[in-house]
């Protein structure tokens, strides 16, 4: 994934490669957000770097994986992370949550 801000890039690279192995796909998506709650307590939520950040993880082809990782069942997440959620639900007019598992067959 390349970004404009050449920190934001630098962030993004180093913490992915920590990452990566053992999240696998939803490793952008882990990355993005921690860097989501950096840069915001650095610089505020309206910084252009925590716009493109959240402009990366609403993309249409982050989407599914954003969908997956807050839809992991039986994970706790912290209340940043909530916050977190609760603000990319608005903003893209959709829940990201875990949800209960429905059986392919009912009876």
């Amino acid at each position: 994934m390349t970004f404009q801000d050449t920190q934001l890039q630098q962030y993004y690279d180093l913490h992915l490669g920590k990452v990566a192995n053992a999240l696998g796909e939803l490793g952008p998506v882990h990355t993005l957000i921690a860097a989501h709650v950096w840069f915001a307590m650095l610089e505020g939520a309206h910084s252009a770097r925590v716009h493109e950040i959240i402009d990366r993880l609403l993309s249409a082809p982050m989407r599914p994986a954003l969908r997956r990782w807050y839809g992991r069942s039986g994970v706790e997440i912290d209340s940043t992370a909530v916050d977190v959620r609760s603000q990319l639900s608005r903003l893209a007019g959709e829940r990201f949550d875990s949800m209960p598992e429905i059986p392919l067959n009912p009876s």
